[in-house]
């Protein structure tokens, strides 16, 4: 059931011009009557633009905007739990950027270890290298050498 603007001024607590206001420029949609004179109006499209006022508000006729002291404290206490959660965000930001420095020189570290282990890795790679070498060296050389009594005296020293 789609209402006048009369009928949806009221609802919202507004005034009927502020209503076609919003229809003209297009903030608030609506279509024209069988007459052409007025304008029909979804209570969908009304409460997307206008929230809906409570009963009490409503009955008494006041306007959209004005508040009751109720809902002052009511008002004052979200805001206060809004700030709390914003001081909480910006505490737990900080957290974020502190843990993540710490995990980025952990990472810092753990690749200056881990580059010294390879390059530690590198020279017994070669150290053991040379001894391969010089014990293949010593091998052949004994193969070289003659058996026996022979071998002792052509023995080279080292």
């Amino acid at each position: 059931m789609k209402l006048s603007a009369g009928k949806a001024a009221e609802t919202v607590g507004v005034t009927t011009p502020t209503i076609t206001k919003a229809i003209k420029s297009g903030r608030l949609s609506a279509e024209r009557t069988e007459d052409g004179k007025g304008w029909l109006i979804d209570p969908a499209e009304l409460c997307r633009v206008f929230p809906p006022l409570n009963g009490k508000s409503a009955e008494k006729g006041k306007a959209l905007g004005s508040e009751t002291p109720k809902d002052t404290a009511f008002t004052a206490t979200l805001e206060a739990e809004l700030k709390a959660l914003r001081e909480r965000f910006d505490d737990f930001r900080a957290m974020s950027d502190r843990e993540r420095d710490e995990l980025r020189r952990d990472r810092d570290r753990w690749h200056e270890q881990a580059t010294g282990a390879l390059r530690q890795l590198g020279e017994v790679s070669q150290t053991l290298k040379i001894i391969e070498d010089r014990r293949e060296e010593a091998e052949k050389s004994a193969r070289e050498r003659p058996k026996g009594l022979a071998g002792w005296f052509t023995r080279k020293s080292a």
